[in-house]
């Protein structure tokens, strides 16, 4: 069965808060993956950190992964200090394994499952790639001894879904180390579909959002050119069983953004369920 969840990277101009889980709630959705940057959620204050777990508890919220952080806090794009395991500065480095492993370490308290972090910045063979098996292997490793699974995302302009398969080989653990599909960015660099395909072994989940095929865009899916129906099947054929994760852009209108996701989901399902 196909379950529906929500990234509250819709909600990341916000701080995670009552009013925002309420809403989700509200709304028909009972998993979500915690967008894991900061001020939208202080992975770095116990308090806060307990009181989210504590709320999402008592609204019968499911947090089945987190998104490991990609920059220091939440801001306009052009002011960001990125984060990323793959940089050959050994600073900046460091300092996205140092962040990420905060994340972990909260993750055991909100009973999530995976880790979701993103690849290659680059596709070619360079030291980004050595820098990020060295990011990965440190991270492998932490996850299991925390008793939690990472899932590498396809990226724009950097690793592929195949390129990420190619990366992970036999090198790594597959019951600790796979992949998390985003389709938004597949559309864009090849095949949504036969992607799904070719990672099924090493899928652990999904990020679903649409675009024009260009530009990356979080939009609803069917407001795209993603072939929704094809994607239903082909879950179906590989016996997909895990959350159908949408990563939307923040919307004016939350309650209307939430109410064409769920109708997107009722689409999807159908298919899925006549596949």
């Amino acid at each position: 069965m196909l379950k529906k969840g929500l990234s509250t990277h819709i909600f990341v101009y916000n701080i995670l808060n009552e009013t925002i889980v309420r809403q989700i709630k509200a709304a028909g959705f009972d998993a979500i993956e915690i967008w894991g940057m900061a001020p939208h959620f202080n992975y770095k204050n116990n308090d806060e950190i307990e009181k989210l777990a504590q709320l999402l508890k008592d609204n019968e919220i499911k947090v089945v992964s987190f998104h490991g952080p990609i920059y220091e806090e939440v801001s306009p794009p052009k002011e960001r200090k990125w984060l990323s395991l793959a940089s050959t500065d050994v600073n900046i480095r460091q300092k996205a394994i140092d962040e990420t492993k905060q994340v972990i370490d909260c993750m055991g308290l909100f009973g999530a499952g995976h880790l979701t972090v993103h690849g290659m910045e680059e596709r070619k063979e360079t030291a980004s790639k050595k820098a990020f098996h060295k990011s990965l292997s440190e991270l492998a490793e932490y996850c299991k001894e925390k008793g939690v699974r990472i899932a590498i995302e396809n990226i724009l302009h950097g690793s592929s879904a195949r390129d990420i398969l190619k990366l992970l080989d036999d090198r790594y653990d597959p019951d600790v180390v796979g992949l998390c599909l985003d389709l938004g960015h597949a559309n864009i660099s090849g095949d949504p579909a036969a992607d799904l395909e070719e990672c099924s072994e090493r899928l652990f989940a999904l990020h679903i959002s649409d675009n024009n095929g260009r530009e990356d865009l979080h939009s609803i899916p069917f407001t795209g050119t993603i072939n929704w129906l094809e994607v239903a099947a082909v879950l179906k054929k590989i016996g997909f069983d895990g959350y159908f994760m949408y990563e939307i852009r923040n919307r004016d209108d939350m309650n209307e953004a939430l109410r064409e996701i769920n109708e997107s989901f009722e689409k999807v399902l159908e298919g899925f369920n006549n596949a």
